[in-house]
């Protein structure tokens, strides 16, 4: 997707004219903030509409577009740029020691602190801030990944050149989910728990000499694709996975699987017949039953066939 700039350097458009506001755009959107504050914002979900209304046009006075880009979708991308600026900025005023470029205008900043005191908005703040550091209430993150910027792929591949030999799922995993690489001090305990199980289950296909790869394992053990269709904690490798995904599995052509595919329809086959000789078996007692109540004592003795009289005999009731 090729991009070219508008309005100077603060609007990245994009093919079918995706609107990206650059940094330099978002300097022209946070001077309004402080020039207009509305005392009920805490968050930007408080923002009023005429409050917002009032950001967008001194942001149309600052940066200058192309007439052929629609002002409804460029609102819509300023909205989601100020939104994120929004949280910065009041997160700056509300914070002791941080670096406060633009000061709120008094009687606002007095408004705004009951807001942010309120026990609601702080239950909301802490949950937050320990979902972004993974249930910690206070101190930096907990980490779930050492390699980095480099991808998971990329990690594997590095792995194997310093090695010299061929490095297996399981490698990688211990390699970018522990401290200093060291394959035993986790930074996750979560990952720790998953990499017991794997363990287990890769031991017992052994054991059961059952032909499977680390792939299917640890496919199996994290429940395949998500709703975001990745595979969790091997990030990018998601990608030689997704042949084992069931949608997109092709269909076998193989001996075995043929096999297996005709005892699999010869066993429906025989439950059918099983089924139907039931109910056979079913209206043969009924009629029996009514025979001996419309006979009674002259209903001939029945042999363990459930014919009557011997062989070759006509069975005709005397």
């Amino acid at each position: 997707m090729g991009w070219n700039v508008s309005g100077g350097t603060c609007l990245a458009i994009g093919g079918s004219l995706l609107i990206v506001i650059t940094r330099a755009g978002a300097g022209k959107i946070t001077p309004g903030f402080a020039m207009k504050t509305d005392p009920a914002g805490k968050s930007w979900a408080d923002v009023s509409e005429s409050y917002r209304d009032f950001y967008f046009r001194e942001f149309k006075k600052r940066v200058k577009w192309s007439p052929e880009i629609d002002e409804g979708r460029m609102r819509e991308a300023f909205l989601k740029r100020a939104a994120g600026l929004y949280s910065g900025y009041m997160y700056n005023q509300r914070t002791d020691g941080r670096v406060k470029k633009k000061s709120v205008d008094p009687g606002a900043f007095e408004a705004l602190q009951e807001g942010w005191n309120a026990s609601e908005f702080q239950d909301i703040s802490k949950r937050k801030k320990k979902n972004r550091r993974k249930g910690r209430e206070d101190g930096f993150a907990l980490g779930t990944y050492t390699g980095g910027t480099v991808s998971f792929s990329e990690n594997l591949n590095r792995l194997v050149a310093k090695k010299g030999t061929p490095v297996s799922l399981k490698d990688g995993i211990v390699h970018m989910k522990t401290k200093k690489h060291d394959g035993q001090s986790w930074v996750d305990p979560a990952n720790a728990d998953l990499w017991a199980r794997f363990v287990t289950l890769r031991d017992e296909a052994r054991k059961n000499g059952l032909n499977v790869t680390d792939q299917e394992i640890w496919y199996l053990l994290v429940q395949g694709h998500n709703a975001k269709n990745q595979v969790p904690r091997v990030g990018d490798y998601e990608r030689q996975m997704r042949k084992l995904k069931p949608s997109s599995t092709r269909r076998r052509s193989s001996s075995s699987a043929s096999s297996k595919t005709e005892i699999e329809a010869l066993k429906e086959h025989i439950q059918r017949l099983q089924e139907q000789f039931d109910a056979l078996t079913s209206k043969f007692t009924t009629m029996q039953e009514n025979l001996k109540r419309l006979y009674g004592d002259n209903y001939p003795p029945q042999d363990d066939d459930g014919g009557n009289g011997g062989a070759g005999q006509s069975g005709d009731i005397c």
